[in-house]
């Protein structure tokens, strides 16, 4: 699918992600495995809120151009 056919999505959406999903806090009862769990998840939704702004940019300069 090409990014041109998605809804522009609203610039404002990766400060509210960054916020709802904030970075893990070091807890000193969790497991080796919790934290591997934790961490990894994290990175997945850091994977997503980048591939989001990167979507918005290519819109934003679609936009321009168009």
């Amino acid at each position: 699918m090409d990014w041109k056919q998605l809804s522009l999505v609203d610039r404002d959406l990766i400060p509210y992600l960054r916020k709802k999903f904030p970075s893990p806090k070091y807890d000193p009862e969790l497991t080796n495995d919790e934290l591997a769990n934790l961490l990894a998840i994290q990175h997945g939704r850091e994977e997503a809120i980048t591939s989001i702004a990167q979507l918005i940019s290519l819109q934003r300069k679609g936009n321009k151009n168009g």
